[in-house]
């Protein structure tokens, strides 16, 4: 029996042991709950292919999809809502592999250093360097590993959605984009890359391009951007399109009262807003009564009968204005896909666009709608005119954009690839 005296130091002793042992029993129990979960996540994701180490046993599941956005995948404020439209129709439609989403925009720290690494006393060089450069699209690339390693993604297949670009992955994985910096070169949009970093871009590009099994396009233009300025074989390029982002919560009835045309945008000069505000002075000499409704962005000044509405954040709201309109105009300049004018379809809208990027393939130009020329507005003020004066063709190019609308499916994009992936992974 000890009969020592439980002096302070005797006293501090036992307890260093009893905290000790305390900690033993919680680093095993730690333990065996990172096994269980291991074990539950390699139930989840698939077995690890062993055929490397000799094992030769193929994985159990397959290949878990990660896609991969600029931000939040979720959002709808990413990449004007594609990508998460995009991953829910690849939720809705997959029952055998795991969706994971994952955003490569790194840090704020991250973000800061490349700021700062890419500095230059012209701004305009600084913001092309920061956006366009190298260090970026490392950075992002090493956000986009660190993250799916995190989601515990085994041997994934990655789908890099469009809104940035990438180092190539070790992982196998299909690039979806709208454009590429070729095709953007000359016009005056946020993507274009400055003649200075113009050749380090498309060197970029063509090394993404270039390590991807497959490249999905929105449009045509796209495509033959990539068979043209990149030497990506035909074989590898899919034109899938886009889908409908915005349904009416009611079927959209003709004929509608009123004059009004409604825009969707938020770039002035790319998106054409100049053009449709001098057109639209024209169309008021004819129907004294037409309003312009502007979504999106604000025009330089104030015009006589144009309702600046800003950016509208309620979906719904934003439908209730589609239904509300007699005709959707977007004469663009630059246009490599066109989402509002699916949307616009959507609702039963005739459209009047320019012939630029795929807005030629979604309005058939005396259909449902109108297409002119890029700078024509006295052809864009007639065809407008045209179409609010005549309330039977706006109700039948209403009808015909409505039938139209429905060959944009995002299930069918999402279909596409995964149809793709189950060959490719073969």
């Amino acid at each position: 029996m000890d009969c020592a005296p439980r002096t302070p130091f005797r006293r501090d002793l036992n307890e260093i042991r009893a905290a000790d042992h305390s900690m033993t029993l919680i680093l095993e129990r730690l333990r065996g709950f990172i096994h269980g979960m291991t074990g539950r996540f390699r139930a989840t994701w698939g077995a690890v292919d062993q055929q490397g180490d000799g094992g030769g046993s193929a994985a159990a599941l397959p290949r878990p999809v990660v896609l991969v956005g600029s931000d939040d995948p979720s959002s709808i404020r990413t990449s004007s809502g594609t990508t998460s439209y995009l991953l829910a129709a690849l939720e809705n439609l997959q029952m055998t592999r795991a969706i994971v989403a994952v955003s490569s925009k790194p840090g704020i720290l991250g973000r800061c250093l490349a700021r700062l690494l890419t500095f230059s006393r012209d701004s305009y060089i600084w913001a092309a360097n920061y956006r366009f450069g190298r260090l970026l699209c490392t950075f992002r690339s090493r956000t986009r590993d660190r993250r799916i390693r995190r989601a515990k993604a085994i041997h994934p297949y990655v789908i890099h959605s469009l809104g940035w670009w990438y180092r190539p992955s070790k992982w196998p994985y299909i690039v979806y984009t709208d454009a590429t910096t070729a095709m953007l070169q000359g016009a005056k949009t946020a993507w274009t890359v400055p003649s200075q970093l113009h050749s380090t871009r498309m060197q970029m590009e063509r090394e993404y391009f270039g390590g991807a099994r497959a490249i999905f396009t929105m449009g045509h233009e796209a495509a033959s951007s990539l068979r043209s300025d990149y030497s990506i074989s035909a074989e590898r390029i899919h034109v899938v399109g886009g889908g409908v982002a915005l349904y009416p919560a009611n079927a959209p009835v003709w004929p509608r009262t009123g004059h009004t045309i409604v825009f969707v945008g938020r770039e002035v000069e790319r998106k054409g807003l100049p053009e449709l505000l001098e057109a639209f002075s024209k169309v008021r000499t004819a129907i004294p009564d037409a309003t312009l409704k502007v979504v999106g962005i604000t025009p330089p000044r104030e015009f006589a009968g144009v309702e600046a509405l800003g950016f509208i954040g309620d979906r719904a709201e934003l439908s209730r204005l589609y239904i509300e309109s007699t005709v959707f105009c977007l004469p663009a300049r630059q246009e490599s896909f066109g989402h509002v004018v699916v949307e616009a379809m959507a609702h039963a809208l005739p459209c009047v666009v320019t012939s630029v990027g795929e807005l030629p393939h979604m309005v058939r130009d005396g259909v449902n709608g109108y297409v002119v020329p890029v700078g024509d507005t006295s052809l864009l003020a007639e065809r407008l005119v045209t179409i609010l004066q005549n309330p039977a063709l706006a109700a039948s190019m209403g009808h015909a954009s409505e039938r139209r609308a429905q060959m944009f499916d995002w299930h069918q994009v999402a279909r596409s690839m995964l149809e793709f992936i189950d060959q490719d992974d073969i």
